[in-house]
């Protein structure tokens, strides 16, 4: 197996995402209420093929030695700014928690 490509394969995969994911986030930075996207990496240690800690569980990336892989992706909460827009249906929420909306079947919850 030539593991040296498949290494290589996966971190230009994970580097890939991870500029779509900073292009998504710098083409929403003016947008009211935005929540930018993080991502977590992880680092495929060789002992994986041991079935150690580090395994993945996936027939593919079990064959597999090193790597960078992203383990997840999360929105970040972190809110914005506040400005005053003068309109009477624009609200605002400091600090933690949801608005609770509803459509008359079920409830939805915003920021």
């Amino acid at each position: 197996m030539i593991s040296g490509i498949y290494d290589a394969a996966a971190g230009a995969i994970t580097q890939d995402a991870r500029v779509d994911m900073i292009a998504n986030n710098l083409a929403n930075l003016s947008t009211p209420g935005f929540a930018r996207d993080q991502m977590v990496f992880r680092a495929r240690l060789a002992e994986a093929l041991e079935d150690g800690p580090y395994a993945f569980h996936n027939n593919v990336l079990d064959t597999m030695g090193g790597g960078l892989f992203i383990d997840r992706t999360y929105f970040d909460p972190t809110p914005g700014p506040i400005s005053y827009t003068e309109r009477v249906l624009d609200v605002a929420m400091e600090g933690e928690g949801y608005f609770e909306v509803t459509d008359g079947n079920k409830v939805y919850y915003t920021r």
